[in-house]
């Protein structure tokens, strides 16, 4: 079997999961309703769209079904992903709009190589953590003080105290506010995306229209887009 054939083995063997907070968020991007949710849904959709690029298995969810907070929950999502079958996973949220489908699959295709490979955010978190089943159960998410500034030192600790090879990406801005996201668009002017947002922010017809347009329901039928793999 030559390498194409396994790479191909191997991305049938990766699945993306898609772990947002979507409408239910949190995180205030604006004091106005309307522009908080059009900016929170065009975040979840452009994440999505780059997902759908890759062309690789992936399962959307909020995991608010399993754990009482954060940490359970995304490992239980984890965990439900390997008990379909699949042995390699990438995690992504959903407030890095400069996560690229090239940032996803250079991950997929290092994982084969057993490496991890994570992407760390300017805030000190991480927008990207790519892994095996192997290394999942070897506790590599263990022990990590989730949603801080500390949360991408220290899952290097653990990369390195379980003698693992990885790989990094590069630092992108996620959006965890208001500021930020102006930051954002002042920043990266030429951006479609930034375009978008800043449209949001600056004509109340237009953050309506968005948030009309682009609605949650697709969540419901994509939470299951990763079939288990075949025995």
């Amino acid at each position: 079997m030559n390498y194409l054939k396994l790479l191909n083995t191997h991305f049938k063997q990766t699945c993306i999961l898609y772990f947002t907070t979507g409408a239910n968020s949190s995180k205030s991007f604006s004091n106005q309703k309307n522009k908080n949710t059009a900016i929170q849904k065009a975040l979840f959709k452009k994440t999505l769209k780059e997902i759908r690029q890759t062309q690789l298995n992936y399962v959307v969810t909020d995991g608010k079904a399993k754990g009482n907070d954060f940490e359970s929950r995304i490992k239980s999502a984890v965990e439900e992903v390997f008990l379909k079958g699949y042995q390699n996973i990438v995690i992504v949220g959903d407030d890095t709009p400069q996560l690229s489908a090239q940032n996803l699959l250079f991950a997929a295709k290092k994982i084969a190589d057993k490496e991890v490979i994570i992407g760390e955010s300017e805030d000190g978190g991480a927008y990207l953590i790519a892994f095996n089943k192997q290394q999942f159960y070897q506790g590599i998410l263990e022990n990590l003080p989730w949603q801080t500034n500390q949360f991408y030192q220290s899952l290097l600790c653990n990369i390195k105290s379980g003698s693992l090879s990885h790989q990094t990406l590069p630092v992108l801005q996620d959006l965890d506010d208001s500021l930020a996201v102006h930051l954002f668009i002042n920043k990266f002017t030429s951006l479609k995306f930034a375009q978008l947002l800043k449209h949001i922010y600056i004509h109340q017809k237009f953050a309506v229209f968005i948030s009309t347009l682009i609605d949650e329901k697709p969540i419901c039928y994509i939470k299951d887009r990763a079939p288990p793999l075949a025995a």
